[in-house]
């Protein structure tokens, strides 16, 4: 195996882990059912999330995977979807990394 294959496959792992801790995190704040939460469900149109919901998502987020979250990163847009906010952990636990 490469190691480009090694860095991909690692890479896929943290991306599995991250969708299943957000996936887990919407199913305890709003007692989404499993199939009831999709990557591309919107948080306030699709899973009735306000924006009390979405900050304590975001608290939970910061806790969970140890990052700070800028309050705008994750509410100013009423377009995010759960694909967003993983895609954005992903990219933020990568950056932490980095430095």
């Amino acid at each position: 195996m490469s190691v480009t294959d090694t860095a991909s496959n690692l890479l896929s792992d943290r991306i599995d882990d991250v969708t299943r801790r957000v996936l887990d995190l919407l199913r305890e704040l709003g007692g989404e059912p499993d199939d009831g939460i999709q990557s591309s469900s919107l948080l306030i149109d699709d899973l009735g999330m306000d924006s009390l919901d979405v900050v304590e998502l975001s608290i939970t987020l910061e806790e969970e995977f140890n990052l700070t979250i800028p309050d705008s990163d994750l509410i100013d847009n009423a377009n995010t979807t759960v694909g967003d906010v993983i895609a954005y952990i992903v990219k933020r636990l990568l950056e932490a990394k980095e430095s």
